[in-house]
């Protein structure tokens, strides 16, 4: 089996408080539904464990300012990666 490492972004929101003129999210407001977030979590680790590689998965939350969507829903994002690859190791 072979060893690999994979990035995984999650973009919990597309929220930012700064709103910098520059930036590619200015004005969206979209948060991440965790109910579709689960039915992809459950097609990703579908296909990884056909691949039959040892991924180590680094999960990276991204977007505006994922900290705005509020604790408890990051914390319920992480249990959700985490318990959909239980196969793989997840930092």
């Amino acid at each position: 089996m072979l060893k690999k490492n994979l990035i995984f972004y999650v973009k919990p929101n597309e929220q930012c408080n700064t709103q910098c003129l520059h930036c590619y999210n200015v004005g969206k407001n979209g948060n991440l539904n965790i109910a579709m977030y689960r039915k992809f979590m459950d097609t990703f680790a579908k296909y990884i464990q056909k691949m039959d590689v040892n991924f180590e998965i680094e999960v990276v939350l991204h977007g505006g300012e994922p900290i705005l969507v509020g604790i408890d829903k990051l914390e319920r994002i992480i249990k959700e990666t985490i318990s959909a690859l239980p196969f793989s190791k997840v930092k």
